[in-house]
C-alpha cells in the first residue's frame, strides 16, 4: 500500500470514527456521550450499555451518511454472542471502512 493510500485511509477511519460518535449522540444523547469519552477501544454493549434497539438505531443513523454500512445492524447480530458482548467502536468503524460502496 502507498503512504498516500495509507493516510487516506486512516484519515478515512478518522472521520468514520466522528460519524458514528455523533451518530451514538443522535441515539443516547450528545451530553452522554460527551461524559462517556468514547474511544475506538470502547465496547458498544459493555461499555456503553447499548441494547439491540440502540444499534438498530445507530446503525440507521451511520446508514444516512455510509449507505453502503446499511446492513451493519446485521453484521452485528450475526456475530457469535460471546464477541457481540466485546464488539468495539474499532470493530464498527473498520467494518464501515471496508464495506463494499
Amino acid at each position: 500500500m502507498k503512504q498516500t493510500e495509507q493516510i487516506s485511509s486512516t484519515t478515512d477511519k478518522d472521520s468514520i470514527f466522528a460519524q458514528l460518535v455523533d451518530s451514538l449522540g443522535v441515539v443516547m444523547g450528545h451530553d452522554v456521550v460527551a461524559l462517556m469519552h468514547v474511544t475506538p477501544s470502547t465496547r458498544i454493549f459493555l461499555d456503553l450499555g447499548l441494547t439491540s434497539i440502540d444499534v438498530v438505531q445507530v446503525a440507521n443513523e451511520v446508514t444516512k451518511r455510509y449507505p453502503r454500512a446499511s446492513t451493519l445492524a446485521v453484521w452485528v447480530s450475526d456475530r457469535p454472542m460471546r464477541d457481540i458482548a466485546r464488539l468495539t467502536i474499532a470493530d464498527i468503524v473498520e467494518y464501515i471502512a471496508n464495506a463494499d460502496h
